[in-house]
């Protein structure tokens, strides 16, 4: 992995009677590194901190997690299509069986007229 810069601006607004003043510091360390700060404040005084400690790695985490999922909703879609044509021919299958059944049990209770031949002697 190459090296990422962690920047580290901090804001602070100091309450002066009269005018109001804002200050802001930048830090960069190498990967990994770990550095702590302080500062002299004033109580009562308000003030932001935002960080950018492991951006590269949450952005390398939801990267991995997005093909992950792509692949399986890639997945998913080609099992709902396969399943919707297996239902397609069970249906037609189950039709088909369906009329034959009918038609057979039509055959058996339909007139079957017999030609009947007598012979006198």
């Amino acid at each position: 992995m190459g090296r990422w810069y962690c920047r580290l601006p901090l804001l602070l607004l100091f309450l002066v009677p009269g005018s109001s003043r804002a200050s802001e510091s930048n830090f960069e360390l190498p990967d990994n590194a770990k550095q702590c700060f302080h500062g002299d404040i004033m109580q009562g005084t308000k003030g932001t901190l935002q960080f950018q400690e492991a951006l590269k790695s949450v952005i390398d985490h939801q990267t991995h997690f997005r093909l992950r999922e792509a692949q399986g909703r890639s997945s998913a879609e080609d099992l709902n299509t396969r399943v919707a044509y297996w239902l397609v021919r069970e249906a037609l299958i189950l039709l088909a069986v369906s009329i034959a059944q009918v038609l057979l049990l039509k055959s058996f209770f339909s007139d079957k007229r017999t030609r009947t031949t007598c012979v006198e002697s």
